[in-house]
């Protein structure tokens, strides 16, 4: 996430702003005992890395793995989430 809003800084408002009250956004380590099972858990296998929306009741929204994503996506995914 922080990659994403880097490298729009200065142009756009940060994500976090402009979803606040309706969207949480939450920065966890791959590398701790968690953050290896969530790996496990939602596939990003090698790439150790990713992105998983849910839904206020906990369901999976959506998951995107690895880094080769950037704000557009991220929106793309979250609007959808949110209709």
């Amino acid at each position: 996430m922080r990659g994403a809003q880097e490298s729009q800084a200065g142009s756009e408002e940060p994500l976090e702003k402009v979803y606040s009250g309706r969207v949480e956004f939450e920065i966890r380590s791959a590398f701790d005992e968690a953050g290896k099972q969530a790996v496990e858990l939602y596939g990003f296998g090698d790439l150790r890395h990713g992105m998983v929306g849910f839904r206020p009741g906990g369901e999976i929204a959506f998951t995107l793995p690895g880094h080769e994503y950037g704000r557009a996506e991220i929106v793309e995914k979250v609007e959808a989430m949110l209709h």
